[in-house]
């Protein structure tokens, strides 16, 4: 005989209890599924949600804690991840994963020893796992403890030999701790693992042309330039003593040009100023190059020098033009040659209207120089900026002296400028 849907035998109970208990509103799990379903779908917000009321229906699972963890984290919301990961790791002390992924909170918080604490318990819990040596690494590096990096990211290429990202890493510590030979090999490992990265290539070329190994860095810097033809870093590589200085501004040129279009056409935001940054810190690396290069290698062209001069100017931070200067009292350059060099420094603060910058370079290079004039005329317009009429009056005076005749229209003109120092992409 059929039984009927609503009879009230005991097989009936069992599923009608089954059934509440999978779509019961106070049953933790099935809110922890609810978040993990919107966590696959990217509804992070929802995913928070749902896991926020599993912890609160049970607060004892850690599971439930760490998936709110997760889902913090993808929202950005590092402070709430750091409170849900510490209560996760607290409920199940023994769990490797849930102290990585406190650790990585850490991180984005900037929280970096205590980053370093979590992911070395996640390595005492897990010895074997690559990934808590590599995030164990990082957390000592972000912290500027470079030396206790190295052990941890050696561990993690023993653990997992075949993953490039380690390698790079322990070769990127070594280079940043000065230890340029103990950095090749990593490098070396690294683009052998991954020949699609121009990075892993790049940095082998720097290690071997900071060594002075010339030779050697030529192949892993034309690879970079060939995985990533629009980065200025490998582009040094490229040059050589017998480029003309033509040729030399060619290659320079074919790089810079798209970068800088890159900004150009990128929107005004925080980013735009991060990209400025990392174009600035290239141009500056590529003179830092060219200097290197000049002075140590015996078929060194001025070329490179001058090139390199222009670079730093164009850039115009302090370090950048501090080593115009150094480089124009390092290289037995002419006074009248230097005198010119620390006139362009001084327009360079002028512009940035940090007048008196400026006026320490045009004294200097009137000191080099007494006998030009242009610096008197800078100087002039430069006290004037800063309100010293005294001392602006007394530069216009020797400026007239020098000429033997006044010169009133030309040195009350504010915008007065002689730009003296050639652009790198100019004529």
């Amino acid at each position: 005989m059929k039984r009927l849907l609503n009879s009230d035998t005991g097989s009936d109970k069992n599923d009608n209890a089954q059934i509440d208990q999978i779509f019961n509103s106070t049953n933790a799990n099935h809110f922890n599924s609810l978040g993990a379903t919107h966590f696959q779908l990217g509804e992070f917000q929802e995913a928070v949600d749902a896991h926020k009321t599993a912890t609160e229906l049970d607060p004892t699972n850690a599971i439930y804690f760490y998936n709110l963890g997760e889902a913090h984290l993808k929202l950005g919301q590092f402070q709430e991840a750091v409170y849900a990961h510490k209560t996760a790791t607290k409920l199940d002390p023994t769990n490797a994963k849930y102290f990585k992924n406190l650790g990585e909170a850490h991180l984005k918080l900037g929280q970096f020893q205590e980053a370093v604490y979590a992911h070395k318990t996640a390595t005492e819990l897990d010895p074997t796992n690559a990934i808590y040596f590599y995030n164990l690494g990082g957390a000592h590096f972000k912290l500027g403890k470079l030396q206790e990096a190295v052990a941890p990211f050696k561990t993690a290429t023993e653990l997992d030999p075949t993953n490039a990202m380690y390698f790079n890493n322990l070769g990127g510590t070594h280079f940043k701790l000065g230890k340029l030979q103990e950095a090749v090999v990593p490098f070396e490992k690294a683009t052998d693992l991954d020949k699609t990265n121009g990075l892993y290539f790049n940095n082998l070329g720097m290690t071997h042309f900071k060594l002075g190994e010339f030779q050697e860095a030529v192949a892993p810097y034309k690879k970079a330039a060939e995985l990533a033809p629009t980065s200025p870093l490998p582009t040094i590589a490229l040059i050589t003593p017998a480029h003309s200085a033509k040729e030399v501004r060619e290659i320079i040129t074919k790089v810079i040009i798209p970068v800088n279009q890159f900004i150009i056409d990128s929107s005004a935001d925080k980013s735009l100023v991060v990209k400025k940054l990392l174009v600035e810190k290239a141009k500056t690396n590529i003179a830092d190059a060219m200097v290197k290069y000049t002075t140590t290698t015996p078929v060194g062209k001025s070329t490179f020098l001058d090139i390199a001069l222009k670079l730093y100017l164009k850039i115009g931070t302090e370090e950048t033009l501090d080593k115009v200067c150094e480089i124009s009292k390092n290289n037995n350059f002419s006074s009248e040659k230097q005198a010119e060099i620390y006139y362009s420094v001084g327009n360079k603060y002028f512009s940035q209207k940090d007048y008196n910058k400026a006026l320490i370079k045009y004294q200097a290079s009137i000191e080099l120089n007494p006998k030009f004039l242009d610096p008197y005329i800078k100087a002039s317009s430069t006290y004037l900026a800063l309100g010293q009429n005294e001392e602006a009056q007394q530069y216009k005076g020797q400026a007239a002296t020098l000429l033997d005749k006044a010169l009133p229209d030309l040195l009350d003109t504010e915008i007065y400028e002689q730009n003296l120092v050639m652009e790198l992409l100019g004529d």
